[in-house]
């Protein structure tokens, strides 16, 4: 798989990624922190106040991004969602390279440098 395409792939699941965070549930210690909860990971780039959810307060609350109600959405920053985007696409990408370099470590170790077709397998 050529450079190109492989990077365009880890885009596309950074952004699953990124969009996925929004469902992980976020604690509420008190009626304050209700009215501004911040979603996403690792930086928090959206939030919404769901202080009129409750009928009842009790604490903590576990609380995940609301899609149906977005007049709720008290602040976006297109900065942290970039940040975050970047910083997923990073992690991944060292993680494709570690599990590349041991692949190979592991290919050394076993075929001494080649393969059984006597070809040199780190070229």
């Amino acid at each position: 798989m050529g450079w190109k395409t492989k990077n365009l792939v880890l885009f596309v699941f950074s952004l699953a990624l990124l969009g996925a965070t929004l469902f992980v549930q976020v604690p509420s210690h008190n009626a304050e922190e209700l009215k501004k909860i911040n979603f996403g990971y690792p930086l928090a780039f959206i939030s919404q106040n769901h202080s009129s959810y409750y009928s009842f307060l009790y604490f903590p609350t576990w609380d995940k991004f609301n899609f149906r109600d977005v007049k709720n959405i008290n602040g976006f920053s297109p900065l942290n969602l970039a940040a975050s985007l970047v910083l997923i696409f990073i992690a991944l990408e060292i993680a494709i390279w570690f599990l590349e370099t041991l692949d190979f470590w592991v290919r050394r170790k076993i075929f001494g440098g080649e393969d059984k077709t006597g070809d040199n397998i780190l070229e």
